[in-house]
């Protein structure tokens, strides 16, 4: 069993390409997606992500803060999981930006995480008052996705894939060099690698394989792949 994670940074602009894509990239039976940049309300653009990969089953969240979401109109972040076969899947009732889906199937949750990249600016609550930062919203997302992490695995194995906006080393950055003028040059020098695949501790020992994956044109993320055996192989 493959699951592929994947930062698109713009579903509609990689939606014609995805099923050759993910043809080369070994038709995983578990395909993350993050940074759709597609509203709630988007009903084309979300009739578009559920017909996009024939063969599969499309579960989303897209933000619905209108008080937060507010760069772009409203077109930032969203997860999308695409499952062959029969999974049940959830969106925790805490996730308001479009940042998780859960999909389970046979005692398996594959979590597909779009973590909070953390600023100064602030985050408001649901009374419009300022609640801290992004900085403060970020530790409160983590917190949040490890206690899922914890109660599914309460209930079987746990694959935690997608786009984490943490650098585990410094050998993982690359500074963003925002001195160079115009800030457009700059962002060729910046790299870190934020994109991660986490496993519980049942599932090491059935790990044929786990890469970083070749960057694709229509994003500034390279795919991180893994492939498990099947129970008993």
């Amino acid at each position: 069993m493959k699951v592929i994670s994947w930062n698109v940074e713009n579903a509609l602009r990689c939606l014609p390409a995805l099923p050759a894509i993910v043809e080369a990239l070994g038709t995983p039976e578990v395909l993350c997606l993050q940074e759709l940049r597609i509203r709630a309300h988007d009903r084309d653009a979300i009739a578009a992500l559920e017909r996009a990969l024939p063969g599969y089953r499309c579960h989303c969240s897209l933000p619905r803060d209108p008080r937060n979401v507010t760069f772009r109109g409203g077109r930032m972040y969203g997860v999308a999981t695409y499952v062959r076969g029969s999974w049940q899947a959830q969106v925790p009732e805490w996730d308001r930006e479009g940042r998780v889906v859960v999909v389970r199937r046979d005692r398996l949750a594959v979590v597909n995480v779009y973590a909070v990249n953390g600023t100064t600016k602030p985050y408001f609550d649901d009374a419009g008052r300022v609640a801290g930062d992004r900085n403060d919203l970020k530790r409160r997302f983590q917190t949040s996705v490890l206690d899922l992490g914890r109660a599914l695995r309460a209930e079987g194995a746990v694959v935690l894939a997608g786009d984490w906006n943490v650098s585990r080393t410094a050998q993982d950055t690359h500074p963003r060099l925002r001195t160079e003028e115009p800030h457009a040059r700059a962002r060729g020098l910046d790299a870190a690698r934020v994109d991660y695949i986490l496993v519980s501790g049942d599932l090491v020992a059935r790990v044929r394989s786990a890469e970083i994956l070749a960057r694709l044109p229509s994003s500034d993320h390279a795919p991180v792949t893994v492939e498990f055996a099947r129970p008993g192989r």
